[in-house]
């Protein structure tokens, strides 16, 4: 297979991503300082293809890379955590911080089963600057009557986040498609993994602290009004 590398804020180049995304490839994309592969969030063998190429166990789960905008396809609204945390306010918090993973109840009609974990879902976006580019290829998949992508880091299973063209050349050329490259100028401390929050019980709770630090989260959650953070001792801090 040949691997093109195109430029992410190119919007032909997006709608070529879109196009092999919407019929079951795997594309990697440039994302908040590293990357990461997208498939078609409704195609299986998307998700397949996503654990092969990464080594990645399979009963660890993938991500769901969605506009927060269309949030309630894929939430269980009706959970009672909404209660506490309103949809209007999720997608602000989303909105304010440049990138977060978040996991929430998941809609059983309206998520795949291969994404859901334990009756929940991680839901993965960024609205760092340059944002963009993500909006333009969800919505092209749209276009095409496609929803969103699933999602999982670009890196072998076990290794950090590759964050350069050059690493994602050397280990996954030939073996995908597409490399969707971006700028390389955010500073080295916003290069990790996402940080994830569970909104699943009625105070959140941090997961894993990766490029936004447990400091900015607990501003923003008082700000928002949506409790007070809770780090245990078991939080992995990349």
């Amino acid at each position: 297979m040949h691997t093109e590398c195109l430029n992410i804020f190119d919007s032909d180049h997006l709608n070529y991503a879109a196009n092999l995304i919407a019929h079951g490839e795997i594309v990697a994309s440039y994302f908040n300082g590293g990357f990461v592969f997208f498939g078609d969030v409704d195609q299986e063998e998307a998700a397949k293809k996503v654990f092969k190429i990464k080594k990645r166990p399979y009963e660890k789960t993938l991500g769901l890379c969605c506009d927060p905008l269309y949030l309630n396809e894929y939430v269980d609204l009706a959970a009672s955590v909404f209660d506490y945390y309103p949809l209007p306010t999720i997608q602000q918090l989303y909105r304010e911080i440049h990138a977060l993973g978040l996991i929430l109840p998941a809609s059983a009609s309206g998520t795949p089963s291969y994404l859901i974990k334990n009756g929940t879902i991680l839901i993965v976006w960024t609205e760092y600057p340059p944002h963009y580019p993500m909006r333009q290829l969800i919505e092209k998949l749209r276009e095409k009557g496609k929803r969103s992508v699933l999602g999982a880091s670009a890196n072998m299973s076990g290794e950090p986040t590759y964050i350069t063209l050059e690493q994602m050349i050397d280990t996954f050329g030939g073996k995908v498609p597409l490399i969707l490259n971006g700028p390389q100028n955010l500073p080295i401390y916003r290069k990790k993994s996402t940080t994830i929050v569970d909104f699943t019980t009625k105070r959140p709770r941090l997961i894993r602290e990766g490029n936004v630090p447990e400091k900015e989260i607990r501003e923003r959650l008082a700000r928002l009004d949506l409790g007070e953070l809770f780090a245990g001792q078991d939080v992995i801090r990349l």
